[in-house]
């Protein structure tokens, strides 16, 4: 299942005539809840702010009994950061998500390669977001994310969280206009933004149904405390551990010594391995996501 979460029923109006969802009547939930017949699709909307986006997701997903293979997607406008590289009506997905002293969520973008990434803040005010100050990825501010994508990571693993934001203001701007957008033209931005992601959306819930389903089983005998003391040493992320177990298991079918190769990268001088995040992604796909040949057992 996709689930969609907005703030606001405009926001997802045109989600809920696409998908063909009706609206679920009889439930204790503090929020709006749309879905399908077939458990393919389903929209909440919560409302906004914190606490409105932490309890109606948890609620939620709870009803929905959301787990492995599900994906949740977070949508909704944002004001852009003063000297950022974005426009009114871009689109941009999360790469990082922060919001006042909490420490920072990264959602592991597994799955869709489209649009910009940005960084968002979650704040009380977007209005209120301090200029960009040189960031490497554009700096937006919306109400909801940062609460929205803890309370849905209790259910679901960091690769199945996405957030596209619609740049519906500049936040500077918006704040001399006392927090007033124009609100004729941010529907139309919605809808006209909408027509963009459901490809995307429906690209990603396919994607997702292969890599779940897929039963990739043990590693050979004496491989998995290999991995698991691997996976520790280089901090991998939970889509990265997904992503090499697979790797690893699909090469052992062909007779790959995976053991070999674990022990190997394992004994790798604790200096040579990089210490950033990107580094030690390029450092696994290099050593470890490579193509073997014609190794044997």
């Amino acid at each position: 299942m996709v689930i969609i979460q907005t703030a606001l029923y405009i926001e997802a109006k045109k989600a809920i005539e696409y998908f063909g969802l009706r609206e679920v009547k009889k439930t204790p939930l503090p929020l709006r809840l749309f879905a399908d017949d077939a458990n393919a699709f389903a929209v909440i909307v919560t409302g906004t702010g914190a606490v409105s986006a932490c309890a109606g997701v948890a609620a939620a997903l709870t009803h929905l009994k959301a787990g492995r293979g599900d994906i949740f997607v977070n949508f909704g406008i944002a004001g852009a950061s003063e000297g950022c590289d974005l426009s009114i009506g871009d689109v941009v997905r999360c790469v990082k998500c922060s919001a006042s002293d909490e420490r920072p969520f990264y959602p592991d973008i597994m799955f869709g390669k489209r649009f910009k990434l940005a960084e968002i803040e979650t704040v009380r005010r977007p209005a209120k977001i301090l200029a960009d100050s040189g960031n490497t990825v554009p700096l937006a501010a919306d109400m909801e994310l940062y609460y929205a994508f803890q309370a849905a990571n209790m259910f679901l693993g960091p690769e199945s969280l996405i957030s596209y934001k619609l740049i519906s203001d500049f936040a500077p701007e918006t704040a001399e206009q006392g927090g007033r957008i124009d609100k004729t033209l941010v529907e139309n931005i919605i809808n006209e933004t909408w027509e963009k992601l459901f490809p995307e959306i429906e690209n990603i819930s396919k994607e997702a149904k292969r890599e779940f389903c897929r039963d990739t089983g043990k590693l050979p005998e004496g491989c998995e405390e290999l991995f698991e003391a691997l996976c520790e040493k280089l901090s991998l992320s939970f889509s990265n551990r997904v992503i090499l177990r697979n790797k690893l298991w699909r090469d052992s079918l062909i007779g790959v010594s995976v053991k070999e190769r674990l022990e190997a990268v394992l004994d790798t001088p604790a200096d040579i391995i990089p210490k950033d995040k990107k580094g030690i992604e390029a450092f696994v796909k290099d050593n470890l996501l490579c193509e073997f040949g014609g190794e044997t057992p």
